[in-house]
């Protein structure tokens, strides 16, 4: 049960009988299991190659430790704390308009603007995986994101201040970790080098602002999970994220933060 607090968020402790606790031990267990098969399987896969199935097991493991990340927070707590996660606002026409005007922009920016600047090296369109992969990505990630709100928000920071911290700290986190992990380990071969100030500008950067302001206006965290899965479903369509499965994807892994030669290919 959700207790009187200020706090859109709030952590109800480990381990103490609550539903979520039981979901985690999944997690736990899951997370576990897909390191030890990453371990096994590394070691027969060429160094410098991009390797789908690998791909899959790190975005996993990245997923799981959201959600744990999510957990201790009290972010989880939160989301499934209540039956009807929406109260008042259906009918509300400034939800529906802020709603709508959100979508909106994430279908042009994700699905015209970020697709603009993507390509594909004509890999293969699988189109259930890369829904699958898109939504576990966004709602994952979302989660993350909203811990940033949840800690800052622990420390007194209020809501004003939990959301300044919570655009630094995307800000801070998201850049780098695609930069010099996911870009190169987890999503295939994508960006377009002229593209990637713009989509920062363009995309990433008035998104996160737009989902804060959401989330800062009607204090409700669950669209902002379900923008962030919307969002992300894009681009994992236009990137056309392999399925685990395939062998086409399995190409020598580059830098395309800095080489240009093979940006313009479709």
């Amino acid at each position: 049960m959700t207790p009187q607090t200020d706090q859109l968020f709030y952590a109800e402790g480990f381990f103490n009988g609550s539903r979520t606790d039981f979901f985690m031990v999944g997690v736990f267990a899951l997370l576990t299991a897909l390191i030890i098969s990453l371990v096994l399987q590394r070691s027969r896969c060429e160094p410098g190659v991009y390797e789908p199935r690998l791909a899959w097991l790190r975005a996993g493991i990245y997923f799981c430790i959201c959600w744990i990340i999510s957990w201790g927070s009290g972010v989880l707590n939160t989301l499934t704390a209540s039956a009807e996660p929406l109260p008042g606002l259906i009918g509300d026409p400034v939800f529906i308009a802020a709603v709508a005007a959100i979508l909106i922009f994430e279908y042009i920016a994700y699905y015209k603007v970020w697709a603009a600047g993507t390509y594909s090296l004509n890999r293969r369109r699988y189109a259930v995986t890369s829904i699958v992969f898109g939504a576990l990505w966004g709602i994952a990630e979302a989660q993350l994101f909203l811990s940033f709100f949840a800690i800052a928000e622990s420390f007194g920071a209020g809501m004003w201040g939990s959301a300044i911290v919570m655009w630094i700290g995307v800000g801070a986190f998201y850049g780098p970790w695609h930069r010099f992990y996911w870009d190169f380990y987890v999503a295939p071969e994508h960006n377009v080098l002229e593209w990637n100030g713009r989509k920062v500008l363009f995309v990433h950067v008035p998104n996160i602002t737009l989902t804060i302001g959401y989330l800062l206006y009607f204090r409700e965290p669950h669209l902002f999970v379900g923008f962030m899965a919307f969002a992300l479903i894009g681009a994992a369509w236009y990137m056309r994220f392999p399925a685990p499965w395939d062998q086409l994807s399995r190409i020598k892994i580059i830098d395309t933060y800095i080489d240009n030669s093979v940006s313009k290919m479709q």
